[in-house]
């Protein structure tokens, strides 16, 4: 092992920057030991095939159908699904961390956009009033499968947005909840930061539902940072 010292690739398992150089051209991290390598991208995969697994995720393609039609083992392409969750949960949620409060949804409704957040509600509702002008308007219960069953979503709404009369909000409900329903029957299973971790997607996919270049976004969480 060579004793050259780096700190200027994380490492992608715990993001330390500190690591040894070792014989073979890989780093080892200096605080959780794993071994890795220097590469811009955190897939061995080629960037053509990287770029389709992307537009599969947003498709909601399973994963047996990509593993069979790009001839993949399927337990990579869920390797890959995984990253994209993680990115997902680090641009949506903070992270994946744990909270000791109940994370939940809080939809933003103003003139200009309509927006998901995910976090715990005390921490949201300050948010929301002081940095985007909502007060919390309505309690809104979307009924889901297993796993999530319901997810309670605060509405914010601006004062110009609930003069204009309860249906054009109900609308946006409404879309959120298809995107949640759907998430939920492709999903069996769900137990703590994974439930956090799947909010963040249902966010996601509710904040870059009119965007063509969602795919590219998750395209780039293939990348290091």
């Amino acid at each position: 092992m060579g004793l050259g010292f780096s700190r200027h690739i994380s490492c992608p398992s715990c993001g330390c920057r500190e690591s040894y150089r070792l014989a073979d051209g890989r780093k080892k991290c200096r605080r959780c030991g794993k071994k890795y390598s220097c590469r811009l991208i955190k897939s061995r995969l080629p960037v053509k095939t990287l770029k389709r697994l992307a537009l599969s995720f947003w498709l909601r393609v399973p994963v047996a159908i990509v593993s069979r039609e790009l001839r993949l083992n399927p337990k990579t392409v869920s390797r890959h699904y995984n990253l994209m969750r993680q990115g997902i949960a680090e641009v949506e949620g903070g992270g994946a961390r744990e909270c000791e409060e109940p994370v939940q949804l809080s939809l933003l409704v103003d003139s200009e956009m309509d927006r998901v957040v995910v976090g715990p509600a005390a921490s949201l509702q300050s948010a929301c009033c002081q940095l985007f002008g909502c007060d919390w308007k309505y309690g809104e219960i979307i009924c889901c499968q297993a796993p999530l069953g319901e997810i309670f979503c605060r509405v914010y709404l601006t004062e110009s947005v609930a003069q204009q009369g309860m249906p054009n909000w109900l609308k946006t409900i409404d879309k959120l909840a298809r995107i949640a329903r759907g998430m939920c029957r492709r999903t069996t299973k769900c137990h703590g930061q994974s439930q956090q971790m799947l909010l963040n997607e249902i966010a996601f996919r509710f904040n870059h539902r009119s965007n063509p270049g969602a795919s590219a976004i998750l395209y780039d969480f293939f990348k290091n940072s």
